[in-house]
């Protein structure tokens, strides 16, 4: 066996000496497909009323590790043979129903260090969107969706750059159908995006 793959979650864990589960906590560590990838994140519920209807507010704030180990399990198109660490902060609102509207932003900064001389470099992102859904007048069948999209990144590697369709490849890392070289869904005779990034589409 020269690779052995695998992954292990956990998800509001308990903790010596409290009282109670840490609630939207989360640790990750998955060994898969050439590329280690370590996660810490902590969520927060910020909505006035969890059990009515009210705007929903959500912050997310994580710690990522993406560490290439194998390059011939990696597709070179959606991955630099670099190791990024990075923190990141994600902040969404959405309206109380029946409003539409809804925003997020989100920011990553880290560094990342080249494989082939050792170098290590730092790289920012930034991104935020605003979206709108609702009908036509009062023709309840047919529906409109209107969405904003700015974002800008410095230096960013490959598998932290802002995607033009989708999400990028570190937050697409555990779909198996995206992740390793010629993976059913990441090939080019396969016409698929998971939606995100600045969403074009052409």
């Amino acid at each position: 066996i020269e690779h052995l793959q695998g992954w292990l979650t956990l998800g509001n864990p308990s903790v010596p000496l409290a009282a109670r589960p840490v609630a939207g906590a989360s640790v990750g560590a998955w060994f898969l497909d050439g590329i280690t990838k370590l996660e810490l994140a902590q969520s927060w519920n910020l909505s006035p009323f969890l059990y009515s209807n009210g705007p929903q507010k959500r912050l997310r704030v994580a710690v990522d590790a993406t560490l290439p180990y194998d390059d011939r399990w990696i597709d070179s198109a959606r991955w630099n043979p670099v190791s990024v660490y990075d923190a990141n902060a994600e902040y969404a609102w959405r309206a109380r129903r029946p409003g539409t509207l809804a925003a997020r932003v989100k920011g990553i900064a880290g560094v990342f260090r080249e494989h082939s001389t050792e170098r290590t470099q730092g790289f920012e992102r930034i991104e935020a969107e605003l979206s709108h859904t609702g009908a036509f007048g009062s023709l309840a069948a047919l529906t409109h969706e209107l969405r904003l999209f700015a974002g800008a990144s410095d230096n960013a590697p490959v598998q932290r750059s802002i995607g033009l369709a989708s999400l990028d490849a570190t937050d697409t890392y555990t779909n198996d159908f995206l992740r390793g070289r010629d993976a059913l869904c990441a090939r080019s005779d396969v016409h698929y995006v998971v939606p995100g990034g600045a969403g074009l589409r052409g």
